[in-house]
């Protein structure tokens, strides 16, 4: 709805960072009170019910807040219905939606790719050369990863007000791809805390990454308005969301072929030195070629705060001449 509550080019980039920051927070609480709820009863098959009956009742709640308290903008006109297939040809037509999508495909792809290998990484590669728990680490990194990522999506809206959405989406891929690179070439040699170090880097950069997409593709949208004076924020986010799955797929494809081919045999303590570098080679070099492969995509989309001023203007032009011809 993002395109709908608001036009202006940094409110929305605001809106969004509310959004994101409130997920990661219920993200951090929903993982912390998890087990403490199920602890509740005793036996453990009720507390998974207790569990679910509490986060669904919360969802539900918080579903019908957002259903009650945000109201779409009055003038909002329905679109006219142009036939399955062709709403979606004019979506394809929009070709800085195209890059900001391919971008995100490839933004979907690498975060899958690490948040997946990294229990790979703990149990396999730091457990082989640490006395460790494997599973209290990872769940210590993760914090750590989603935590900073937490506090620097408020500086990410301020930065992306003073450098633009584009700059620090960019610059998210460039410090996520810095601590991959530096966990590969040290990871494996330095002692579990210098790993941390390098989830705090990366979780700098993750935070920069939550709000610049989807305010980035709200803008594309609204030039996709202008294009057919037609508004169709539904098929748009439609396809991104298309985006979003098809990322998570190729991400364990890649992944699982990867990991086939260096000889990973699931369970196996220790994992051949083979298939201990596949697993470091996708937490560090694979993984940051495709967060620089997106950054790349993302240095030739178009459309900057003077560029949606004056799609902005052509709108109010358009949509002026429509009310005077109806």
């Amino acid at each position: 709805m993002t395109p709908e509550l608001t036009d202006d080019y940094h409110e929305r980039t605001s809106l969004t960072g509310y959004r994101f920051g409130f997920a990661a927070i219920g993200t951090l609480a929903g993982a912390g009170a998890a087990w403490p709820i199920i602890g509740l009863m005793k036996d453990k098959d009720m507390g998974f019910i207790l569990l679910g009956a509490v986060f669904g009742g919360l969802m539900m709640v918080t579903a019908f807040i957002t259903v009650f308290t945000t109201k779409e903008p009055a003038e909002l006109k329905p679109a006219r219905s142009m036939g399955f297939f062709k709403t979606y040809i004019e979506v394809f037509k929009n070709g800085p939606y195209l890059l900001i999508l391919s971008t995100y495909i490839l933004h979907i792809i690498a975060l899958t790719i690490v948040s997946q290998v990294a229990a790979y990484y703990f149990d396999y590669v730091l457990a082989a050369r640490n006395v460790m728990n494997p599973k209290d680490e990872i769940t210590k990194a993760m914090l750590i990863l989603i935590g900073t990522a937490l506090l620097f999506i408020p500086v990410s809206v301020l930065l992306s007000k003073k450098f633009g959405k584009k700059l620090v989406y960019g610059a998210g891929f460039v410090i996520f791809s810095a601590g991959l690179v530096a966990l590969f070439m040290f990871g494996d040699k330095k002692p579990v805390n210098f790993t941390m170090i390098m989830m705090l880097i990366m979780g700098s950069g993750l935070g920069f990454l939550y709000v610049p997409p989807f305010t980035i593709v709200a803008d594309a949208i609204e030039y996709g308005y202008l294009q057919t004076g037609e508004r169709r924020e539904g098929s748009f986010f439609g396809i991104w969301t298309w985006g979003f799955k098809l990322g998570q797929a190729l991400a364990a494809l890649s992944m699982g072929w990867i990991l086939q081919l260096m000889g990973y045999v699931k369970g196996a303590l220790p994992q051949t030195p083979s298939a201990e570098l596949g697993i470091r080679l996708l937490l560090g070099p694979i993984s940051a070629a495709v967060f620089i492969l997106a950054a790349l995509v993302l240095y030739f989309y178009p459309i900057t705060e003077k560029r949606y001023s004056e799609i902005q203007e052509q709108i109010k032009e358009m949509e002026t001449a429509k009310a005077k011809s109806a």
